[in-house]
C-alpha cells in the first residue's frame, strides 16, 4: 500500500471494531479481512432492503409530480405500469425503482428499462414460487416475492433457489432468512452446490432462522483463523445438526 493510511471498518457480533491503518505484513492481512467483512455485510444490506417492501409508498402520480420529467415523459412512465397491472403485479414493488431513478436524476426511459427488467423478474420469481408446494404463501408475502426477484437478478440459479423454496416447509421467515443466507456466502467465492448444501443445513438444523445469516460471520472469523472456506464449509455442515444457536455452532466450527 502507498500513500495515506487505509481505513476499513465494520463491527461484527461479539467483537471489537477493526481498524487498520500502516502498510506492514500484519496491517495489510487485518485490512484484506476487514474489507471482506465489509463486503460481506454489504451484500446482507442489499438484500435485506429488498426484501423491506415499503408500506404506504406515494402514488405514481404523486411521485411523478415531484419530478423533473416531461408530460410525454411521465405518461411513457405511466404506461408501463398500466402493463405491469395487467401483469398482476403491485405496484408497491416497482414504485421504489421509480423513486430511486428520480432521486438519482436518472433518464425517463432509463427508468422504464429498469421498471420493465424488474417486473420480468417479478414474474420469473412469481413463477418459480408457484411450481413450489406452499409457494403461493410466498408470493402473498411481498417481501418474500421480491427478495426472490433480486436473488434471481443477481445470477442465482432457480433450481437452487426453489430447492430453498420447497425447505422452507411454506414459512415466510425462514424462506427469506434462508435466501439473505444463500445470497452472502456468494462473497466467499464458494461453489453453488456448497452454498445451497450451507443453506439448507440450516434450514434444516435446530437453529433459529433470525440467526442464519450470521453464518456469514463464521466464515469471516475463520478466515482470520486462516482455515480454508472450503473447509468451513465442511465444519459447518457437521455441526449445525447439533447447534441449537449461533454460539452453539461457532464453538464446534472454531474452536
Amino acid at each position: 500500500m502507498t500513500g495515506s493510511a487505509s481505513v476499513c471498518e465494520r463491527r461484527a457480533p461479539d467483537t471489537e471494531t477493526i481498524v487498520v491503518s500502516g502498510g506492514n505484513p500484519r496491517s495489510e492481512s487485518l485490512l484484506s479481512e476487514a474489507c471482506l467483512q465489509f463486503r460481506t455485510v454489504l451484500v446482507m444490506v442489499m438484500l435485506c432492503a429488498a426484501s423491506a417492501v415499503p408500506v404506504g409508498a406515494e402514488s405514481l402520480s404523486s411521485i411523478l409530480r415531484h419530478s423533473n420529467y416531461s408530460t410525454s415523459e411521465q405518461h411513457a412512465i405511466q404506461s408501463t405500469f398500466h402493463q405491469t397491472d395487467t401483469e398482476d403485479i403491485p405496484r408497491k414493488l416497482l414504485l421504489p425503482r421509480l423513486e430511486q431513478g428520480i432521486e438519482r436524476g436518472v433518464p425517463p426511459q432509463a427508468v422504464i428499462e429498469v421498471l420493465k427488467r424488474s417486473a420480468d423478474l417479478l414474474i420469473r420469481a412469481r413463477e418459480l414460487l408457484q411450481s413450489v408446494s406452499g409457494g403461493e404463501r410466498f408470493i402473498a408475502d411481498t417481501s418474500s416475492w421480491s427478495l426472490t426477484a433480486t436473488v434471481l437478478g443477481v445470477g442465482r440459479d432457480e433450481s437452487m433457489v426453489r430447492d430453498i423454496a420447497r425447505a422452507s416447509g411454506g414459512s415466510e421467515v425462514r424462506y427469506r432468512s434462508a435466501l439473505l443466507l444463500y445470497g452472502s456466502l456468494a462473497s466467499w467465492g464458494l461453489e453453488a452446490s456448497a452454498m445451497l448444501s450451507v443453506t439448507l443445513a440450516a434450514i434444516h438444523s435446530p437453529l433459529p432462522a433470525a440467526q442464519y445469516s450470521a453464518i456469514s460471520d463464521i466464515f469471516v472469523r475463520g478466515r482470520s483463523l486462516q482455515i480454508p472456506p472450503q473447509r468451513l464449509v465442511l465444519r459447518v455442515l457437521r455441526a449445525l445438526p447439533q447447534s441449537r444457536n449461533y454460539e452453539d455452532l461457532q464453538r464446534s466450527v472454531l474452536y
